[in-house]
């Protein structure tokens, strides 16, 4: 993983890391992951949607086919990574025991990809069928990389209208925390609170939603979790302008009532 800082910002590249010997298709995948210290105000709305199948993950030292497996509820099949914590407990645990610590130290650089943006980079990559998807911060550009090709090229990007005005309305970078998969979709969150569900195979829009006001301080960062067919977000926004009234109480209160104003409260995180 590696990290480049210009001008005060981060640019994350993705790197794409195998053995010396094969191991099969991505050895190992990581991506920068930089946490801004700050965290949602969370609630929650639903559209319907496909749910992935519940996955068993096998005890340590156990195969995934062993007989002791221990269900993994919304986990895909081993090697595929369909939500940013890849089950609905976001366990963030993958059965796969190719790389171990013995072998590891012969991991080498395939690939690397820059998403060319200089904020932080938060989201986790999924991977489904030989195919990794990347969400970047604002402006919200979704990448979709094939990953049965050795020099992992780009299969299709998409570059959301997200409106530039979100980006002074977040209070602490603006990230984003990755898309979810389900039934052929890819669906991600933009800065400026819209849901928005692509075709995971041509990057086309299939569906979008509108969930909330830039105007009145709301954004959205988080990344959906998708179960038994609902897409579950959330708002923030609004918890941070009133914990600065402290600072400019009239701002403050004027923020939290739901109006805009012009000086708009500031918050170091």
């Amino acid at each position: 993983m590696k990290t480049t800082h210009h001008n005060g910002g981060v640019a994350a590249l993705l790197v794409v890391i195998r053995a010396r010997r094969t191991y099969g298709l991505g050895a190992a995948l990581a991506f920068a992951a930089l946490a801004a210290g700050c965290r949602d105000e969370r609630g929650t709305r639903a559209a319907t949607l496909g749910a992935a199948p519940p996955a068993r993950v096998a005890p340590a030292g156990r195969s995934p086919d062993s007989t002791a497996a221990v269900a993994q509820p919304g986990a895909p099949a081993p090697g595929d990574w369909t939500l940013p914590g890849r089950d609905w407990a976001n366990t963030r645990y993958s059965p796969l025991n190719q790389i171990t610590a013995d072998n590891a130290k012969n991991l080498r650089v395939a690939w690397t990809f820059s998403t060319g943006l200089n904020f932080g980079h938060e989201g986790t990559p999924l991977v489904v069928n030989q195919t990794m998807y990347v969400v970047t911060p604002h402006p919200n550009n979704v990448y979709a990389i094939d990953l049965a090709n050795p020099s992992g090229p780009l299969k299709w990007s998409y570059k959301p209208p997200t409106d530039p005005a979100a980006r002074g309305e977040a209070c602490c970078d603006v990230v984003n925390r990755g898309a979810a998969y389900a039934d052929g979709k890819l669906v991600f969150n933009r800065l400026d609170n819209v849901t928005v569900a692509l075709d995971a195979n041509t990057g086309k829009v299939l569906w979008e939603a509108k969930l909330g006001d830039i105007n009145t301080g709301q954004t959205m960062t988080m990344a959906p979790l998708i179960v038994n067919g609902r897409v579950f977000v959330g708002n923030s926004g609004v918890r941070w302008a009133c914990a600065a009234g402290s600072r400019r109480s009239t701002s403050a209160a004027a923020r939290c009532s739901g109006k805009r104003t012009t000086a708009a409260p500031t918050r170091t995180c």
